[in-house]
């Protein structure tokens, strides 16, 4: 794994997951349909997994 910097993290598979990014889909879910809450969270949750896999291989 290679950290490029802190928001951006790359897994093995040199896919990308930005930490501002997350934090933007969670600010912007107030803006989606009430409906549509639940799954952006558990989208956003599943990013936050990803994230957290690959810094527990440091």
């Amino acid at each position: 794994m290679d950290i490029h910097s802190d928001s951006q993290i790359f897994d093995g598979a040199s896919q990308s997951t930005s930490i501002d990014a997350i934090r933007d889909r969670i600010t912007s879910i107030q803006e989606k349909e009430l409906n549509s809450h639940v799954a952006e969270y558990d989208a956003i949750h599943a990013e936050l997994e990803r994230a957290l896999t690959a810094i527990d291989g440091l």
